[in-house]
């Protein structure tokens, strides 16, 4: 039997109940996952707060995440369906390259210390990632540290900013005793003690003893600060500023592990948690920063104009107050206005309307007609979809031009040039907006010399 059970994104497997805790884990042989009622129910906690997983009576079928849960005895790892066709086994590594390629490209968990060369990328998906976060974080902890001016009231023997008048006493054995109120600048800050937390708890989970040597480093450099239980309601409250802002992706790792989980300061073994990542999210957040730091995929006219999450207004008002907010994943502003927006769906290219949503053309009419644009594109990933590339018109009037097409994410992008072919198909979405510029008549000659 083996503990770790990988599925491929929207990928199933048959499950069977078992009595004995010991007896859990993948039976390759008959290609099941055997897991008692406990387990189960703790599965379907998970998945009523994050939907990763359907559970039906003798299957279980991943859905469009990418991540580890940690069940009992058992690790479901999920993991994104890149391509078409393939063994995930045989693929796994360059799946992985890929993942955290798209991760440190994104904004949601951004480590830029990356170096794919280092790491066991066939270890599961939550070694990798905790190994990433202690690696980045024990590197920047070295060198910077959170520290706030923090209030304190104390009895001193000599004054100290302000006196607290009424707690002062008239007793002459205690006149030479001064309560004070003060700040005093500290490392004992709700970043740091929810750092040193969630660097704890972690060192009870992880395999590797170099991902230890981090997670105790990481512990040992908070020395000052408190060790105590962070619930991720408190991690609200932190407020970031010019000077610790660069903890904003790692205070964001901490916030996820520690609401999809079970732990506390006390616990040696943890019954349950998740550690999931909504590919649609980072789909949307990885094209959108590609396009940034890649202008060269847009014609001149559009690069200095790249609006990223840009707000159209409201859709709905009730009297002064505004409802559901309009959000465009990218607006460019040229000598066209044009709406993208990212879709992380399934599609059916034999399918007449290739079963596009009908709410998402909805949607994408709404936001042309506010915005004043009359040109949109619906993107989606290769890989959960085949190729589909087609020109829809929007409205009675036809006078909005739909684009639906797919992007391609089977390329190796540990690899730079495998990054540039990447860049190219990005490029190539946007194909309608080079025509006759200089780029579309080189590719045309270089398209006509191959056939």
């Amino acid at each position: 039997m083996e503990d770790l059970i990988t599925l491929q994104e929207y990928g199933r497997i048959v499950y069977r109940v078992c009595k004995d805790p010991k007896d859990e884990g993948l039976n390759k042989e008959e290609n099941a996952v055997f897991i008692t009622e406990k387990s189960l129910d703790q599965l379907e906690i998970l998945t009523n707060d994050v939907n990763f997983l359907e559970i039906h009576h003798d299957y279980l079928k991943a859905r469009n995440f990418a991540g580890v849960a940690k069940i009992g005895n058992l690790k479901i790892e999920i993991l994104p369906k890149f391509f078409e066709d393939g063994d995930i086994q045989t693929d796994k590594t360059k799946i992985m390259n890929n993942l955290l390629y798209m991760l440190q490209h994104s904004n949601l968990f951004n480590f830029k210390e990356l170096d794919s060369a280092d790491l066991d990328i066939k270890n599961d998906f939550l070694e990798v990632f905790i190994y990433l976060f202690a690696k980045n974080l024990a590197h920047l902890l070295k060198n910077q540290q959170d520290r706030q001016y923090l209030k304190h009231d104390d009895e001193l023997r000599f004054v100290r900013e302000k006196i607290i008048t009424a707690q002062y006493s008239s007793n002459p054995a205690r006149l030479h005793i001064i309560p004070c109120r003060f700040h005093e600048r500290s490392m004992d800050t709700l970043l740091n003690q929810t750092i040193k937390y969630t660097a704890f708890l972690l060192s009870k989970q992880v395999k590797s003893q170099e991902t230890n040597r981090y997670l105790k480093y990481i512990i040992s450099l908070l020395d000052a600060t408190n060790l105590t239980q962070i619930h991720p309601s408190e991690i609200k409250k932190i407020t970031f500023n010019r000077l610790n802002k660069t903890f904003v992706p790692y205070i964001r790792f901490c916030d996820l592990f520690l609401r999809r989980s079970t732990l506390t300061l006390q616990a040696s073994q943890v019954e349950f948690f998740s550690l999931m990542i909504p590919m649609e999210k980072l789909f949307e957040e990885f094209i959108a920063q590609m396009l940034v730091n890649n202008p060269e995929i847009l014609p001149l006219e559009y690069r200095q104009n790249i609006h990223i999450q840009k707000r159209i207004g409201a859709l709905v008002f009730d009297e002064d107050r505004e409802l559901f907010q309009m959000m465009v994943d990218v607006f460019l502003n040229g000598p066209q206005r044009i709406i993208l927006d990212t879709k992380y769906k399934m599609l059916d290219s034999e399918d007449s309307k290739n079963k596009i949503s009908q709410s998402d053309l909805y949607q994408m009419f709404t936001y042309c007609k506010e915005s004043g644009s009359n040109t949109a594109i619906l993107l989606y990933p290769e890989g959960i979809n085949t190729q589909i590339d087609r020109m829809l018109k929007l409205g009675v009037k036809k006078s909005i031009t739909l684009y639906v097409k797919t992007i391609p994410l089977h390329f190796d992008l540990s690899k730079e040039e495998e990054v540039q072919k990447f860049i190219g198909e990005l490029s190539r979405v946007f194909d309608f907006l080079w025509i006759g510029t200089e780029k579309s008549l080189t590719r045309t000659s270089v398209e006509e010399m191959v056939a």
